[in-house]
């Protein structure tokens, strides 16, 4: 609210996450043009089902990645696929595009089921490749 944000979280997820968990509940302070508003989400809230903590492990960070590749391919395993849903789903509902998180969630799943997801990273690696070799549109 003090760095002048309209819309934002800021979120504690068990078992202390920096993220929403799939695992348990998660804390949550969300910033309304100015108000703040502190409420609790686990992932059956919005249609998810917690995870355990070793499913959600990380690893270095070329594994991480092929990780949550797999997640936008439709083969990740069901913790990594739940934290990229209940996140991305997050980033829906902050930016104000559904009413609550439970809808965020439904249009990340929807994002991934459909591909979008997959070819909006396509999008950004070819972005990526472009900017850096001075070839930009």
């Amino acid at each position: 609210r003090e760095l002048g944000h309209r819309r934002a979280i800021v979120v504690h997820g068990e078992p202390g996450l920096d993220e929403l968990s799939p695992v348990g509940v998660t804390q949550v302070v969300e910033v309304v043009d100015g108000t703040l508003r502190r409420w609790r989400v686990a992932p059956e809230d919005v249609g998810l089902t917690s995870v355990s903590l070793d499913s959600i492990a990380g690893g270095e960070p070329e594994e991480n990645a092929e990780t949550i590749l797999r997640v936008l391919e439709g083969e990740g395993h069901e913790g990594a696929r739940n934290a990229v849903l209940l996140n991305a789903g997050a980033a829906v509902y902050v930016s104000g595009g559904v009413p609550d998180l439970r809808e965020g969630v439904r249009a990340a799943e929807r994002s991934l089921t459909e591909g979008q997801a997959l070819r909006a990273l396509d999008r950004l690696r070819t972005a990526t490749t472009a900017h850096r070799s001075g070839s930009e549109d």
